[in-house]
């Protein structure tokens, strides 16, 4: 409590007590108090020179006035010391708004930090995805220039390939320009004979001249006929051209010592202690060739000891054992998987072969 208002309460107090005391007076004269508030009006009035009356009507004015303008003070000093408490709320508000926006910033600047080394993080990362990426790009030209200069060593192989199969065929047009000529020459020949022969009796020096020099003749065309028949040999040779020596051969070298077994099998996990470095060195370099100049696959791809099943048995595609019954299907298991010829590189030879299949595949029926 402030000093304004203990003032004011007592102000108040002692003009309750002045007026609880002016009607005493006025209405018992007899009580105690009532005579001591007349003999100190009755002092004042000798004092003054004004009635009882007129002197506690003046001092009751005054104290009326003075407690109004206490009453006044009071008021006016509770409203202020209210707006101070207001304005104190009012800046406690503020202060714990500042202090929140202050923690707000704060976190925000946390977060902004987190933010900044999380960018610098994912900068990092796509620097080095980024320099990754221009590694392999690199990579990637270096290959591209490599198969650049492969396709341009193709290309070059390819256009000498292609001269001297031109090559082949002027030699294949003048073989047989040779060869009209050779039977254009025969039938000069034959005419010439038949000349020397109603000759022959006229002169046989000129007989036997003209049969050395039908021999002479003679010779020279059996000579151009093994030319062109050598050239026509070169020209039906290759890729597409499948002599049948060449099924004789995969067919004993396959029933003798199942050598395309050997040669389609890879044995690269195996150590030389097992295969032995000779056998390794020769098995890769004959299956290189028969992977270069002998294209072959097999009848069936199927794991061998797994379980097949044929619908007609082709005695030049399946060897069946065991159990065989009279019709199909047939099931069984399969012991070889066979190999097909699909692709031959070597000169054409005789015939005398049926088919591509040089290894029948085998199946055993239980």
């Amino acid at each position: 409590m402030g000093i304004k208002r203990i003032v004011a309460y007592t102000i108040f107090l002692s003009s309750l007590i002045l007026h609880i005391a002016f009607i005493a007076l006025v209405f018992t004269e007899t009580q105690p108090y009532a005579n001591i508030f007349a003999d100190i009006f009755s002092s004042l009035k000798d004092i003054l020179g004004y009635s009882t009356y007129r002197l506690s009507t003046a001092l009751f004015f005054i104290i009326d006035l003075m407690t109004l303008y206490l009453a006044f003070w009071v008021i006016t000093d509770s409203d202020e010391h209210a707006k101070l408490a207001e304005k104190n709320k009012d800046s406690q508000s503020e202060l714990e708004t500042l202090k929140n926006k202050e923690a707000e910033t704060a976190q925000l600047l946390l977060k902004e930090k987190e933010l900044t080394a999380e960018k610098e993080q994912k900068l990092s990362e796509a620097e080095d995805l980024l320099s990754q990426t221009k590694a392999q790009l690199e990579e990637k030209d270096s290959e591209l220039e490599e198969s650049k200069s492969a396709s341009e060593r193709l290309q070059s192989e390819t256009s000498e390939l292609k001269d001297k199969v031109q090559n082949l065929e002027a030699q294949a047009e003048t073989a047989e320009q040779k060869t009209a000529e050779a039977e254009k020459a025969a039938k000069a020949a034959k005419k010439e004979t038949d000349s020397l022969k109603s000759k022959l009796k006229k002169s046989e020096e000129e007989t036997a001249e003209k049969e050395e020099k039908l021999k002479d003749l003679l010779k020279q065309l059996e000579e151009a006929k093994g030319e062109i028949a050598s050239m026509n040999a070169n020209q039906k040779g290759g890729t597409e051209a499948v002599p049948p020596a060449a099924y004789q051969i995969l067919y004993l070298l396959q029933k003798e010592g199942r050598l395309i077994d050997l040669l389609k099998e890879d044995v690269s996990d195996l150590d030389d202690e097992t295969l032995g470095g000779a056998v390794r060195t020769i098995q890769e370099d004959s299956r290189k060739l028969f992977e270069d100049r002998l294209i072959l696959e097999p009848l069936l791809d199927e794991e061998e000891g797994t379980t097949v099943t044929i619908e007609k048995a082709d005695p030049e595609l399946f060897k069946l054992s065991g159990k065989v019954p009279a019709e199909g299907p047939y099931t069984g298991e399969l012991i070889h998987k066979g190999w097909r010829l699909v692709k031959c590189k070597l000169p054409e030879m005789a015939d005398g072969w049926k088919s591509n299949v040089v290894a029948q595949a085998e199946i055993e029926i239980e």
